[in-house]
């Protein structure tokens, strides 16, 4: 998704769970991803608040709310 995303599209990612304990090469893939601001969030399930302003912030720079 973040390699065909448009430019009025934001890619977010929410990762949850003790499973990412066995998929940290998935783990660290998706860090890079971030950093390089290829996806605009990555958030786990303790970071929910930050994931719902970021939604919103999006939603009003996209003029879908006001």
């Amino acid at each position: 998704m973040a390699q065909v995303r448009r430019p009025t599209q934001y890619v977010y990612v929410i990762v949850d769970g003790v499973g990412w304990r066995r998929r940290q090469s998935d783990l660290k893939r998706l860090w890079a991803l971030f950093e390089r601001g290829e996806i605009d969030g990555l958030y786990t399930m303790s970071h929910l608040d930050d994931f719902k302003a970021d939604i919103e912030a999006a939603s009003r720079r996209l003029s879908i709310i006001s």
